[in-house]
This record gives structure tokens, sequence and C-alpha cells, in this order.
């Protein structure tokens, strides 16, 4: 699926979107902008539906050039381009950098079980950015399975500690699922959306 010539604020949710001979979606254009690929960031808040976006011969999602299209709540599978899930080439959504995350930690608390995510994100300074968990399986490095979002604030230096706590249904996560994670960028300019994380496993 292709999203070009200076396209702007089209919102694509609700599909599946599957075994197509390159990139599943591709965001092409230095004035394709302000397009969501899943759920839509409005004044910082979430709202809509999610694609499925599988077993493409590229990328799940690729952006190019354009800016403030943000990628949120997919699951995004098994496709075989370089980067995998989303690419960002050209400088692509201002090149948002993707959260580097330090561990995944499990227990179960009331009945639910809760998914303890540690890490850091980057951004420029005083900035919101939603950060975006996604379950894998095990060795997985894309976005299957959405867990959940918190929203963190970087200090002058455009650094953010990630520690959030997700409570999921019990047996969400097993031991040794890969865990990724996404930043997108909630305050001005809102809507870049980072390539996906390298994973960490989860104990």
């Amino acid at each position: 699926m292709l999203i070009d010539g200076g396209s702007r604020s089209n919102v694509l949710w609700g599909n599946s979107i599957r075994s197509n001979g390159a990139d599943g979606v591709n965001i092409s254009g230095v004035t394709t902008t302000d397009n969501a690929v899943g759920q839509q960031l409005l004044n910082s808040r979430v709202s809509g539906l999610a694609n499925t976006i599988a077993d493409n011969l590229g990328n799940g999602v690729t952006v190019n050039r354009g800016l403030r299209n943000s990628i949120l709540a997919n699951s995004i599978f098994a496709n075989l381009g370089t980067s995998g899930a989303i690419g960002l080439v050209n400088g692509g959504n201002a090149s948002q950098a993707a959260p580097a995350l330090a561990t995944a930690t499990r227990a179960v608390i009331g009945g639910q079980q809760r998914l303890a995510i540690t890490g850091t994100a980057t951004g420029t300074p005083r900035q919101q950015l939603v950060i975006e968990f996604f379950r894998n399986a095990a060795g997985g490095t894309q976005a299957s399975q959405f867990l959940g979002r918190v929203t963190v604030t970087t200090n002058a230096s455009g650094s953010a500690v990630i520690a959030a706590n997700l409570f999921l249904p019990l047996g969400t996560v097993a031991a040794g699922d890969s865990i990724t994670a996404t930043a997108t960028t909630a305050t001005t300019p809102s809507g870049n959306t980072s390539r996906v994380s390298a994973p960490v496993t989860a104990a």
C-alpha cells in the first residue's frame, strides 16, 4: 500500500495488509506528512483501530522522507525487509530514535500478570514521547502483539527513563518471549514514530 504524492492526514486502520511483494505500507515523499497507520494521535490522546501487517517481502511499514507519520498499536510481524517491522529512510519521521529497553520482568499480582519494563528513550528536550510495547515469540524482533503504552517526558538533555508497569491477563507473556518498543513524539512536532527497538527477553 503506497501513500505518496504529498498525501496528508490519511488514517489507515482496521486492515489486514499481508503478503505483498514489497513493503506492506510505504509512506513516501517529503510532503507526505501527518498520516496515521493504526491508531491516531490527537492532542496527546490515542484512539482508533489497529492494522495487521505481516508476511510482506519488504518492511511492514517504511517512511521515506515524510514527517509526522504515526504508526501505533498495530500487529506487525513476519516481514522480510531489512528493518523488519518499521523502516525510516532519508530522514523519515525525523529519524526518531527507538527506545533502548533494559529489562522486562513478569510477576503475578492480584490475579493479573504484571510486566515491568525498564529502559530509556530519547527525543528533543522537554518532549513527551508515547512508548508502546509489543510481545513477540522468543527471538522475535518485530511488533507482533501490542501490550500497552506509557507516556514519558524527556529532560533538558532530551533523555527520559522508562519504568512501565503493564497489567495484563495471566499468561499473556511467557518466560523467554521477546519484548520490543517504539517511541512516538506526542508534543510538537507530534506523530513521528521510531523504528522498533532492539528486543529484551522476558524473565
